[in-house]
């Protein structure tokens, strides 16, 4: 199965109809391209935020939520597909980020500090 070929002007996979179809269908060869294809992405963009930690944990997490979001019909273009993998990783991302607290009420130099 010729799922998807290589652009001869970038280092990228231009995905198909017949890519989305096997994805739906499971089938094997496409899942593992898929896998291998996006999970390498998906650590890469996860570093930056998760260095201190493994990220497989979060990495499993997306992959199978981007799979669920495809058996249930997204994206409707083939081309859609790496977007929907970033938009999904992005939503996850923030989801599990250590959450920031706000410092402005502390006290610096024993004095309360506003933000007015």
């Amino acid at each position: 199965m010729s799922t998807q070929f290589r652009n001869p002007n970038a280092n990228t996979f231009l995905f198909s109809d017949e890519y989305l179809a096997g994805l739906r269908s499971e089938d094997e060869k496409t899942l593992k391209h898929f896998d291998r294809h996006f999970r390498r992405l998906v650590r890469l963009k996860l570093f930056n935020r998760f260095r201190e930690k493994p990220q497989d944990e979060l990495v499993r997490e997306i992959m199978a939520a981007v799979k669920a979001r495809i058996a249930q019909g997204e994206p409707r273009n083939a081309n859609d597909l790496p977007s929907l993998v970033l938009r999904v990783c992005a939503v996850l991302e923030k989801a599990k980020a250590p959450k920031r607290v706000d410092k402005s009420h502390e006290q610096v130099r024993g004095r309360k500090t506003t933000c007015e």
